[in-house]
């Protein structure tokens, strides 16, 4: 038995036979990164907050801060050295007085002079480990810049670039704490 031919309008409109039911998928929610903005959400975008990087800010706080002893209220200076985009948590580095301060526990560059930073009495080197959280009862604890007091002082662009080349004396020390920069910025998540 020969096939009919198809005519053009019975191949366009399926040629009257009943067609296959297929599944139907449903539809795909809309993601983040998949919804367009529209101009009225563009538009109020102009006016939204964008956060202030704290990144190279000197603020003052207390020693108790860093082992949750409110007990200890000797000030310490600090300088914000990371900053975390998510979350604005922020990684930092404390500061002492030159005096006295040998050894590997202690960053010999930069040298902060008082005549640049007036928050400053004395001149002023880092300590060489960097802080990224605070640590109670085997909790630790993000750390934000809303705890501290701020300054109106900063490092220098020079000063911030050789921290950040030097971020340790010694080699192993440099390693280990941009190795801990990392992970921080991960929220630690490689290890969970």
């Amino acid at each position: 038995m020969a096939k009919k031919k198809k005519g053009f309008l019975a191949w366009l409109f399926g040629g009257g036979k009943a067609k296959k039911s297929k599944k139907k998928t449903p539809p795909k929610k809309a993601t983040k990164s998949s919804k367009k903005k529209g101009l009225f959400d563009w538009f109020f975008g102009l006016f939204k907050r964008k956060k202030k990087s704290a990144i190279r800010k000197i603020y003052e706080t207390t020693d108790g801060y860093f082992t949750q002893n409110p007990q200890q209220r000797k000030p310490r200076h600090i300088a914000v050295i990371d900053q975390r985009e998510d979350d604005s948590a922020v990684a930092i580095l404390k500061i002492h007085t030159q005096k006295g301060k040998k050894g590997d526990r202690f960053m010999q560059t930069p040298v902060l002079l008082p005549k640049n930073h007036k928050v400053l009495t004395d001149i002023s080197i880092f300590e060489d480990h960097v802080i990224v959280a605070t640590k109670k009862d085997g909790k630790f604890k993000a750390i934000f810049t809303r705890d501290f007091t701020p300054t109106n002082d900063s490092l220098t662009k020079k000063e911030y670039k050789t921290v950040m080349e030097n971020l340790g004396s010694t080699a192993q020390h440099q390693e280990t704490n941009r190795r801990q920069l990392q992970r921080w910025k991960k929220h630690f998540k490689d290890e969970q």
